[in-house]
């Protein structure tokens, strides 16, 4: 009798432990919060992927495929209510759509839209195109580090070279080139640069 007054007291405490007491209630949930109204919106020429969008002196720059063929626009607006600060349209020989997060760089006051083939660097005060660079040499987006654009292309997979151009002036500099099976052992490399990376 004694071991089953335990088992008793036991189970009173258990259930006690993890069942509501007599005079909690359960818990009633908070309202919904009202969602934010929508502070200003933007039609854009047709539809389609926009770049990443940029914050640059409280405005928003981004970039969006234009109506026209090969024709791309960079919209400025301002961040708090939508008012367009300067509009500017790129125009390529072939399609130029830098929607990735790799293929737009805001660097001091220049935006740079880069896409395979070509980048355009634009001065993010007033829209005006500083210089653009477009090569027929396929090549793996850019890097920035400091006052630099690092790019490195692929020749029909047998050398790839490095190149680095300043920002400010467009000036184009050769860095190095590695060449199918000459650089590495085995005979049967194939080069793709990497762009480099500041830590």
């Amino acid at each position: 009798m004694n071991q089953m007054l335990k088992i008793a007291i036991l189970l009173a405490l258990a259930a006690n432990l993890v069942g509501c007491k007599p005079n909690e209630w359960p818990p009633v949930p908070e309202p919904p919060v009202a969602q934010s109204p929508v502070i200003w919106k933007k039609g854009l020429e047709r539809s389609g992927l926009t770049s990443t969008p940029h914050y640059f002196r409280g405005n928003i720059i981004f970039g969006h495929p234009a109506k026209e063929t090969n024709q791309y626009l960079v919209y400025c607006l301002n961040a708090e209510t939508g008012d367009s600060i300067w509009k500017t349209r790129i125009v390529t020989s072939n399609e130029f759509s830098p929607f990735d997060i790799n293929d737009s760089h805001l660097f001091g006051n220049k935006i740079i839209f880069s896409r395979s083939k070509r980048f355009f660097v634009i001065d993010a005060d007033n829209g005006s195109v500083l210089w653009k660079y477009e090569d027929p040499i396929n090549y793996n987006g850019i890097s920035i580090i400091d006052d630099y654009i690092y790019l490195a292309d692929q020749v029909l997979r047998e050398t790839s070279t490095m190149y680095r151009f300043n920002i400010n002036t467009g000036a184009k500099e050769e860095l190095f080139t590695i060449r199918h099976g000459k650089d590495e052992p085995g005979g049967d490399f194939t080069p793709s640069l990497l762009m480099p990376v500041k830590w």
